[in-house]
């Protein structure tokens, strides 16, 4: 039951991600088939694998085919049961720039001067757990400002 309720977990982080879904997709089609390439290297079948990580074989070809996003222990458990590190199971595993979104939460923030995080998200369908980070890497890169009545506030305020 728990894995159900990770694998739904997981498709709905997935749903969250709207326009950098492609780039999501790319990483963890670059993380498949570098696992597969380890697996395969070290003599393991997906059953096998999945014995040694105590994970079920459906696992395994999920991460393999790119539609599970792998957690920090799946991650660690696979590291040692291919007697890998980590940076070889992530070699050729682009790290995400999440592009479009910042691209769509500028122009928000732009056109709407004093915009609350929690509208921008809900404008863009996104969670606000998801456009927050890319507020603030915006405003370290000095293309955004936090303050009032200009750029974004990263709360929506019930006084008014």
């Amino acid at each position: 039951m728990d894995d159900k309720r990770e694998r739904a977990a997981n498709r709905r982080r997935l749903l969250a991600l709207g326009d950098d879904k492609p780039e999501q997709r790319a990483m963890l089609q670059a993380f498949g088939e570098s696992l597969r390439r380890l697996r395969t290297s070290a003599g393991f079948s997906q059953d096998d694998l999945a014995r040694h990580c105590l994970l079920q074989r459906d696992d395994i070809s999920a991460l393999e085919r790119g539609v599970t996003v792998p957690v920090l222990p799946v991650l660690l458990v696979l590291r040692e049961a291919l007697h890998a590190s980590t940076s070889e199971l992530t070699d050729g595993v682009p790290a995400p720039t999440r592009r479009a979104t910042a691209a769509h939460v500028l122009a928000l923030v732009n056109a709407l001067p004093g915009i609350y995080t929690d509208a921008i998200a809900k404008s863009l369908g996104l969670a606000a757990w998801y456009v927050r980070p890319v507020l603030r890497s915006l405003e370290l890169n000095q293309q955004v400002i936090n303050r009032p009545r200009a750029g974004w506030h990263p709360t929506h305020s019930s006084t008014g």
